[in-house]
């Protein structure tokens, strides 16, 4: 998760006003995860799904070889599939690279607990993260710059 430097075309048209060429005090920096900003869906995907228009919804693949998202604005409805009664961990990274913000990431419609959050220097690479975790660095990793989340998965 960081806030990228990227023409998103609600703020930056590349054509007519392009991020580059303003003043970096009047950025705006585009919200993203894994460089994929996010989209309300047409219709509410728990109860219409087949409502939602073809292309709305993604995953991190699914520009893969079409699109370049670390350079070209992209935006969806990013999803990620896991069965009924799955129990799911996401580490949410502030990589910190657009500036040094801490911004507090947080869900919508989940019961979920923050089990952990700090900030390790003022950037931090997902690879970074990885590699302190197969290192057993744990203590490491809990006050380095990420939200882990630990929620329920209701079943129906």
């Amino acid at each position: 998760m960081d806030f990228n430097k990227v023409n998103n075309y609600h703020f930056h048209h590349p054509e007519y006003y392009p991020i580059e060429e303003i003043d970096r005090s009047h950025h705006l920096y585009s919200p993203q995860f894994n460089h994929i900003s996010f989209a309300f869906p047409s219709s509410p995907p728990l109860s219409q799904a087949s409502d939602i228009l073809e292309g709305e919804l993604c995953t991190e693949q699914t520009f893969a070889g079409t699109k370049n998202c670390s350079a070209e604005y992209c935006e969806c409805t990013y999803v990620l599939t896991v069965g009924i009664g799955d129990v799911v961990e996401m580490i949410v990274v502030d990589e910190g690279f657009a500036f040094d913000a801490s911004h507090p990431v947080h869900l919508h419609g989940q019961y979920f607990r923050v089990v952990g959050q700090g900030k390790l220097g003022s950037s931090l690479s997902i690879e970074k993260v990885k590699e302190m975790d197969k290192a057993g660095k744990t203590c490491w990793v809990f006050f380095s710059r990420y939200l882990s989340f630990s929620t329920n998965n209701i079943k129906i």
